[in-house]
């Protein structure tokens, strides 16, 4: 590589052990994780999921001494705070497989809307893009792939979860 060391007027030869990073691609540096947000931080979820739609508005209590009492989940209801914080590692484990080559179209077959305090929302869109796989395009514009496993078993917790299972 050849490289200029800010307003020094010489040109340096250097080898590509000295610059490791010269050949990284951005999908060597991304964050894997689409979702990564304290909860604390949240202050509604939606799912959607071929045009149902879930809302999950939280509710937050600093000032408790125990995890559960510290946030409230509220649906139109009290919900389960100690499962739906299983619910939410689930879709915070949805995680970038690789990048997509090819540009989504149509509409999604799920969204994912995380709406923070203090921050921009995080919207992701689904779209089928073979068995094992789902494009992701987020809000951004970027696209990858992701495991359609587990973006399916967050739907079925999702549906046990409003049914009052564990």
């Amino acid at each position: 590589y050849y490289c200029t060391v800010d307003d020094v007027q010489v040109i340096y030869l250097v080898s590509s052990g000295a610059v490791p990073w010269a050949e990284l691609q951005y999908d060597d540096v991304a964050d894997p994780m689409l979702f990564v947000t304290d909860i604390q931080n949240v202050d509604s979820i939606t799912i959607t999921n071929q045009g149902t739609e879930t809302t999950f508005k939280l509710e937050h209590f600093p000032d408790e001494t125990e995890a559960d009492d510290k946030m409230k989940t509220l649906d139109g209801k009290q919900m389960d705070t100690k499962n739906f914080r299983r619910l939410y590692q689930l879709m915070m484990s949805i995680s970038r497989t690789g990048a997509m080559e090819v540009e989504p179209s149509g509409d999604p077959e799920i969204t994912i809307r995380v709406v923070r305090e203090g921050a921009e929302d995080i919207l992701a869109e689904f779209f089928p893009a073979d068995a094992n796989t789902y494009t992701c395009r987020l809000e951004t514009g970027e696209t990858y792939k992701v495991s359609a496993g587990k973006l399916e078993n967050l739907l079925k917790q999702l549906t046990g979860y409003l049914n009052g299972e564990e």
